[in-house]
């Protein structure tokens, strides 16, 4: 068990409430009773606070609220993401990038997607049989996605609980990003705006447990005009675009990293696409070279030091006299040379394990 599935259960077990568990059956609306919060009493015995007690209609949801107070959580709930991607991750080039946006734009992007037509959709016949207004309604819509399963056979109650016990992990073998090919959650972009595209079910999933932020990736995809932006199937750019992403966009050559950015082969972290730190405190991402150097992204992928003055890359290249008394100087000269063979690679291996490095920007 990791520290916070203990905590959990440890929360659990202090509810006073009997769960059926194997048939996942809850009992009904309680009045729970905790030392007050705001006096630091207790509700019971002769000096008892006076405060109204904590009512919730659900155990696990009163759970649940308990446990978003901890932002230490999310860090450990997102470790095995952050252990297998580049950018926000751990590695330092990767096939998957990870990025993190407030949970509020992607959950908002969900509702843009929501169907349009009045009638014969499922959603709003699931509304009358629960017993509600039968309209096509974002609440209507979320409420739908919650009950409803995934692409991939998933609710989200269970992407929940799964989360809970085993944390944040799209990678696992034959399903999620391993399955589809590409990050989840993901949104597509253009010029015009977003829009959702894999992964609402986890994003719900995330957002019922209280995430303060989830993991968000772009695709770019020339099909999100201003024609769905205008009729709301697709969301306004929260942000302006980022001056270095505009840069790649507008400037970029044919077969450069930039142009297959633009085809949609390589994904964007959000924070490179705005030029803005998503998330307070996380940085933005910028994309390097596994040396941790800036990369071209403008030029063809088969150009190398395309930018470089030739003073520059003789000094980069000069290689020290061999010492035979220092053996160093043998190992400083190799460093040299396989650098050199990173960098004349850096194109090809970004298009393939891109790295994505942190900056933060002065205030």
């Amino acid at each position: 068990m990791t520290a916070f599935e203990t905590a959990f259960a440890l929360l659990m077990k202090s509810l006073p409430i009997d769960v059926d568990w194997d048939n996942k059956k809850l009992p009904p609306p309680i009045e729970v009773e905790w030392d007050c919060k705001k006096c630091g009493k207790s509700k019971s015995g002769s000096d008892k606070c006076e405060c109204p007690p904590i009512k919730k209609g659900e155990a696990m949801e009163f759970a649940w609220q308990l446990l978003k107070i901890d932002e230490g959580m999310w860090e450990e709930i997102y470790a095995p993401l952050l252990a297998q991607t580049t950018g926000m991750g751990k590695l330092n080039h990767a096939k998957y990038t990870s990025d993190f946006v407030p949970t509020q734009l992607a959950i908002d992007n969900i509702i843009a997607g929501r169907p349009k037509r009045d009638s014969n959709w499922n959603y709003t016949e699931e509304s009358k049989k629960r017993g509600g207004d039968g309209l096509n309604t974002d609440e209507n819509w979320i409420a739908h996605l919650r009950r409803d399963k995934g692409d991939h056979g998933f609710d989200v109650d269970t992407l929940a609980q799964s989360i809970l016990e085993e944390g944040f992990n799209p990678l696992k073998e034959g399903e999620g990003w391993n399955r589809s090919g590409r990050e989840d959650p993901t949104f597509e972009f253009n010029r015009h705006g977003m829009s959702q595209f894999e992964g609402r079910h986890r994003l719900l999933a995330l957002d019922k447990l209280g995430a303060p932020y989830v993991p968000y990736m772009g695709m770019q995809n020339r099909f999100v005009d201003q024609e769905m932006v205008d009729r709301g199937s697709a969301l306004k750019h929260p942000f302006p675009l980022g001056e270095e992403y505009k840069q790649v966009s507008l400037k970029k050559d044919p077969y450069s990293l930039g142009d297959y950015i633009g085809r949609g082969q390589i994904s964007v972290p959000p924070s490179y696409l705005y030029g803005r730190e998503m998330v307070p405190g996380m940085g933005r991402l910028l994309p390097m070279n596994r040396l941790g150097e800036p990369i071209d992204m403008l030029t063809h992928i088969d150009d190398r030091n395309a930018f470089d003055p030739l003073d520059q890359y003789q000094q980069r290249n000069q290689r020290e006299p061999i010492n035979p008394f220092d053996e160093m100087s043998v190992s400083r000269n190799q460093k040299r040379v396989q650098d050199e063979s990173i960098r004349n690679n850096a194109k090809w291996d970004w298009k393939k394990q891109p790295t994505w490095r942190v900056t933060h920007d002065d205030v």
